[in-house]
């Protein structure tokens, strides 16, 4: 009996290793857990057509799998610009899967042409076609100024760079960019050409005043300009830079003739005296500009030159002591203004109803800023040459539907752009129906309130909706509209 039963543990034992050893050899051979996929190449570049690096499959050990017959070898998301993936998947005594990823780069761009612009170089190249834009990188030869600058746009084929040393050689370099699922796919930089900026009197740094204010938003440093440069605005002013319009203190009328069309009831005219100069954004706060000063960009249609928007009230001045306008000026030390205002030194903040509309204006009385009407609801040729509305959002200016890169339509008659449509622009005041019919000498608008005030229109409004007296409205929390922005102020003491 008693061999009987030592027979049977023998055998009960024999059976459990053998049980054990399966489980252990089943693990091993189990790719999901134990398996590594090992790219010839994981970047490559796309050339219109599915790629297919070829790879080497493991499993815990030194030696390569055979493919076949023990893994066979598939690709995701592998014919665009982007992640892709090389699967292996078992075969044979091997289970699961393993996965090696590869990225898929836009083919490289070369520079054609560079040449000589005031204080600069222009940049030309032909497009690449399935990209979104192109970036441009310069360095001098010690690398003591260097730079870049990003052009959105798959037809985008120049760009200017502005305000480099005189009689400095430079390397210059380009590359395209697409952008999928949020991230930048950046193709090989092109072989640097040199180019040595021409002799020119610099700007001086040293004046105290023009009609053209220009901040770094790096450093927080702040110049004069009297005039706008020869060559015109470069991109430098719409992402690394902000440059103001200084406005003269004046009277004007605010609000509508009643025989004006698109008029709303909320647009009584009357006289008001503004009796501060004002310096106020040439254009649209930029989303390189608003992230350069907060390190973050909330936009929805993303684009470094485009407006930033998806904006609250509460996040441009702050929930505190920035929502008390306007028995305080004083904003949160973590809101936008704060940040900006600790940068700078400068009380910078939103204009007043008052100021925005008076320097949309720029002197005229009409619907338009550039003294015309509107005639038509939707489709209005007047509106369309001076911003972007509902019903021009696919004329492709500035390469983007919705909204699109600041400047490119004609600016009214002190400089100044997307007044009308784009994005819509705060202000400080609190709405209300009942706008005062008497005279008023600088207005900060209504005491208490549930609104705050937005002016200009947007992309998403008809051409009546972005008159100069047009009035809108969100809550002060509001962050979840793709169409409202900012235009920085200074008020001159």
């Amino acid at each position: 009996m008693k061999k009987l039963i030592a027979a049977l543990l023998l055998a009960s034992l024999a059976i459990s290793s053998a049980i054990f050893a399966d489980v252990k050899d089943s693990s091993d051979n189990d790719l999901s857990a134990n398996g590594s996929v090992v790219l010839k190449k994981d970047v490559l570049v796309f050339k219109g057509k599915a790629l297919k690096p070829s790879a080497k499959v493991y499993c815990g050990g030194a030696k390569a799998l055979k493919q076949k017959k023990e893994y066979t070898l598939s690709y995701e998301n592998n014919d665009q610009i982007g992640t892709a993936r090389a699967v292996a998947t078992g075969a044979g005594k091997y289970t699961g899967t393993a996965v090696g990823e590869f990225t898929i780069i836009p083919p490289p761009v070369k520079i054609k042409k560079l040449k000589s612009v005031e204080s600069g170089f222009e940049a030309t190249w032909k497009p690449s076609a399935g990209v979104d834009g192109y970036e441009l990188q310069y360095v001098a030869p010690d690398a003591s100024q260097s730079g870049s600058l990003k052009v959105a746009g798959e037809q985008s084929s120049s760009a200017q760079l502005l305000e480099l040393e005189p009689n400095v050689t430079y390397q210059v370099c380009l590359r395209s960019y697409k952008k999928v699922d949020g991230l930048d796919y950046y193709s090989a930089w092109s072989k640097a050409k040199k180019f040595t900026v021409a002799n020119y009197e610099k700007d001086d740094d040293d004046v105290t005043e023009g009609d053209y204010m220009v901040v770094d938003l790096s450093s927080g440093k702040i110049t004069y300009l009297k005039a706008v440069p020869k060559s015109g605005w470069s991109d430098t002013y719409k992402t690394t830079k902000m440059v103001l319009r200084k406005v003269p203190a004046g009277k004007f009328v605010m609000g509508s003739p009643t025989n004006e069309f698109g008029r709303e009831e909320a647009e009584t005219q009357h006289e008001v005296t503004l009796t501060k100069d004002f310096y106020i954004g040439v254009f649209e706060m930029t989303q390189k500009q608003y992230a350069i000063v907060t390190g973050d960009d909330p936009s929805y249609y993303k684009g470094d030159l485009r407006p930033v928007e998806q904006l609250s009230y509460d996040a441009i001045r702050g929930r505190n002591k920035g929502a008390t306008w306007p028995a305080s000026s004083e904003v949160d030390d973590d809101s936008f203004f704060g940040k900006f205002r600790a940068k700078t030194g400068k009380a910078f903040d939103l204009p007043t109803e008052a100021q925005w509309e008076y320097a949309c204006r720029a002197g005229t009385t009409t619907a338009l800023n550039n003294g015309t009407n509107i005639t038509n609801e939707f489709d209005d040729g007047n509106m369309f040459k001076l911003g972007r509305v509902y019903h021009n959002m696919k004329d492709g200016k500035g390469g983007y539907e919705y909204t699109t890169v600041v400047g490119c339509y004609l600016p009214n008659a002190w400089g100044l752009y997307d007044m009308h449509g784009n994005a819509l622009e705060y202000c400080l005041d609190w709405y209300s129906e009942n706008m005062a019919a008497d005279p008023v000498t600088d207005p900060k608008g209504p005491e208490t309130g549930f609104y705050r005030i937005l002016r200009g229109g947007s992309y998403y409004f008809y051409p009546k909706e972005s008159r100069s007296a047009y009035r809108s409205r969100y809550s002060r929390t509001d962050n979840y509209n793709n169409d409202s922005g900012i235009r920085v102020v200074l008020v001159l003491e």
